[in-house]
This record gives structure tokens, sequence and C-alpha cells, in this order.
């Protein structure tokens, strides 16, 4: 089959014709005249502008649209390369249309956005510096969107890098607002403030709520408070080091010869997996033991959410870590949590690994009692007298049994079933019991984050007996 290439460009938008031609347009020409026998497309996210625009008889295709026209067209090697500065929802509202994309035959990747690689910093610095001259007194003040999104940390990370070069600039974000700004003005002591958008087009954001002539404008409270300021309200689209930055990303996405980089040593792997997990944690200062479980579970999931959702009983991993360096009994529900548990922690410690649900008895006893075999395997564990960790990812049926038995044996439950009936209302039983538990708020759980917080529980207690 032929290879026909297309490069599919993606930003936000603008609706500001001017800002669009400068900044958007200006990147768009680079990246053809790099590549001139490329058919080369443009698509926007925002959807409210694409809405605008089209009043004005103005038509741009949102990134669905546009991969299905290349595909119409023939194109089965689709490059994506995207505008946007951070990975935030904007970015993520492109990976998914990929993703979603009926694209059998076709090859489409994804390129980078401006801030994504931990050179890339530097190197829009870089680019930033060669549209300014620091003066005496003064301080840039780069301002850009801002986002709920854990993509915001990419403007502190510009920040940390602006303060190793030693220079007078602040970086603030429409979305903070300016008390964060303010006060770090006034401890640097500056008289004079250079307003720059840290956006690509200097379209909406830049023209209102930088340099508006309401009162709220950043230029007015600035001026407002005896700062000298000046407005330069120019997007990074327009800085031809920027506009490079965006063709360089777009060599490296679609170069005939690829050549892949990366970690081969497993435990190198793992290392810095867990690195990025701790910088990117909120917090990062609670019990060790928990924490470590955590981050179990964050890297096994990718969800940060995890790091709210899961709860801990006062004292229960201390009580936990105890139990198994003892050589307790853990219970799964599942015989798939049951062979995720590592064999050789458990070994280590002497930890046996039980799972009674698949076994005739429980199918047995759950027909004669009218129970789910969750319930029997329950009732089948807890009649060995012997320490018992239950660990219940799948049956909420498993956890309201272990409730009512409330037996001397139970040391614990790690309580984290999935799914949308009975689970959410079973682990609040669980919490609101006498019995030590580790929980997940909600309907989210299942057995790979059981497995998770076993193996970092084992973790945990061989490093006490080493």
């Amino acid at each position: 089959m032929n290879t026909k290439k297309a490069i599919l460009i993606v930003s936000f938008g603008s609706s500001y014709k001017k800002a669009r031609e400068n900044a958007i347009e200006a990147v768009e020409k680079s990246i053809q005249k790099t590549f001139p026998s490329v058919h080369i497309t443009s698509a926007y996210t925002s959807y409210k502008i694409i809405a605008k625009l089209k009043k004005q008889d103005i038509h741009f295709n949102n990134p669905q649209e546009a991969l299905e026209e290349l595909i119409g067209q023939g194109y089965n090697e689709i490059f994506v390369q995207p505008l946007h500065l951070i990975p935030g929802f904007e970015y993520e509202k492109i990976q998914n249309t990929i993703k979603n994309t009926n694209h059998s035959k076709v090859n489409i990747t994804l390129g980078e956005p401006l801030f994504f690689k931990d050179e890339d910093y530097l190197t829009i610095l870089k680019a930033i510096k060669k549209q300014w001259t620091p003066q005496q007194d003064e301080c840039l003040l780069l301002v850009g969107h801002g986002t709920e999104h854990k993509a915001n940390k990419c403007y502190e990370r510009l920040q940390e890098e602006w303060n190793k070069e030693k220079l007078p600039v602040i970086i603030g974000t429409i979305e903070e607002g300016t008390d964060k700004v303010l006060e770090m003005l006034k401890q640097g002591n500056y008289k004079k403030v250079l307003i720059m958008p840290l956006l690509l087009v200097a379209g909406d954001h830049a023209i209102n709520d930088l340099d508006g002539e309401e009162e709220d404008s950043w230029k007015n409270q600035l001026k407002a408070l005896g700062y000298d300021v000046t407005t330069h309200l120019k997007g990074l689209g327009e800085n031809p080091y920027i506009q490079q930055i965006y063709v360089n990303k777009t060599k490296s996405l679609i170069q005939e010869e690829k050549k892949y980089h990366y970690i081969q040593n497993p435990i190198e792997i793992e290392n810095k997996s867990f690195d990025i997990i701790h910088k990117s944690m909120k917090n990062t200062t609670v019990n060790p033991i928990q924490l470590s479980l955590i981050k179990r579970v964050i890297h096994t999931t990718t969800e940060f959410e995890y790091e709210d959702l899961i709860q801990f009983k006062a004292g229960i991993e201390d009580k936990f870590v105890t139990a198994l360096e003892n050589g307790c009994t853990i219970v799964t529900d599942t015989e798939m949590i049951r062979a995720g548990i590592s064999k050789t922690l458990a070994t280590k410690l002497g930890v046996k690994v039980e799972c009674y649900v698949g076994t005739p008895k429980a199918y047995e006893k759950a027909q004669s009692n009218n129970t789910t075999r969750s319930m029997a395997a329950v009732d089948m564990a807890l009649e060995t007298p012997s320490p018992k960790i239950f660990v219940i990812g799948n049956a909420p049926t498993a956890l309201y049994r272990i409730i009512e038995n409330d037996n001397p044996d139970i040391v614990g439950v790690i309580g984290v079933p999935v799914g949308f009936v009975g689970a959410e209302e079973s682990k609040e039983a669980l919490w609101e019991s006498e019995i030590p538990s580790i929980i997940t708020q909600g309907k989210k759980g299942g057995s790979t984050i059981a497995v998770a917080m076993v193996n970092a529980l084992l973790r945990e207690a061989v490093k006490v007996l080493e």
C-alpha cells in the first residue's frame, strides 16, 4: 500500500483575525516551508471559537472532522502536531479524538505540545529571552492561561528555570489571578513591569484580561499600585524561535527513520516512574507506609485521584505490616488478586495467600445457604483459627459477610470492591464498623488496586525484617 502523508496542525484557535494570522498561521507556514511536499491542514479544539467564526462565514474543522476528512481523501499516514502549550485538557481532547477515530488502516501519530520534555523548558526560556532585554528595576511578567489540570505544574517548572537564571521574571496565570503575582512583585521591590502573554496567540485574554481598560485588567491593577506598566501583546506563535521549536517537534514526529531512545533497565524504569509520581503528588508528608501504598496504586492506575480516594483507619498500616511480619494468612475474593500478589515477598515472610471462591465447597455452601460464593468463601476462611487479612476487590457481599462475622481472627480488611451495585455502600459499612480497614471511597477500586496495596504492604514488611 502506498503511503500518503498529511500533517494536521491543531490549536485552540482564535477569533481575532490579526492574532490568528500573526501566530497560528505563522507557525503553520513555518511547518509548511519545512515540509513542502506534505499536505498540511489545520483544526481548532475550541468549539466556541469554531462557532463564532462560522457566524462570520469562516470555517474551521474540529480535530474529529479534520481527521475524517483526511482519511476520506485517502491519507493513511497522518501526523497530528498540537500547538497547545501544555499537555492539559485540550491535549487530552486530541488524544481521545485519535483514540476514538476509526482508523484501522491509517496510522495516526500525535506530537508533543510546547512544554513536554525536560529540555523544552530551557529551549523556550532562551526563545523568550531573544525578544526581551532586561531593564533596571523592571520585572518581566509572563501570563499564561492556567488550568485545573495537573499540567498546570508546567508553569511552576518554567518559573524554576527562570529562577535558576537569576532573572527578574514572574510567571502568572489568568486562572489563578493576580494575588500571588502581586506578592512576588512586592517581594522583588520592582518599579516597572513588562507584561507579556505566555499564550500562543495574543487574542481575547491578552487584549482584554491583560491590557483591557477595565479596572480589573492586569495592567490597571498594577498601575493602581504604582507600578510603571508596559504591555507587549505578541503571542508566542509570533516568536520565530518558538516557531522553530514547533518545526523541530514536527520533524521529530515525522522523521523517516525513527530512532527509539528508551530506558531498558526494569529497575530504572520503576524508579523513574515513582520519581514522577512523587513529584506530581499533592501531599508527600503522610505516614511513609501510607505513602508507599498510595504510590503503588497510582503506579498501577496512573490516576492521581487515588491520593484522595484511599482512606486508612488510624494505625492500620502498622497493624498490617506487623501481621505480615509474623506470617499471617491473606484471604482474597478473586483468583486474579491471589495470582497478582508477589509470591517472592509472601514466601520471604512465610505468608500464605488463599482464595476459596472457586472451590467446590464454596459452591456447595452457597447453594445450601442461598448466598453468594464470596460469602461462603469468607465463612470457609474463618473456619480455621489464625490471623487473617482479607483483601476484597470484587465482591461487596464478601465485605458485608466479614462485617457480620466480626471474628477476632480478622486482623483487618483491604476493602476496595469496584462497581455500581453495592460497592460504595459496602465500603461505607466497613468504614463505619470497628474492623481495621483500608478502603477506596466511591465506586472505584478493583483487583489491580487490591494487588497494588497488598504488594506495597508486603514490601514494607520485608524491609523491616531486612
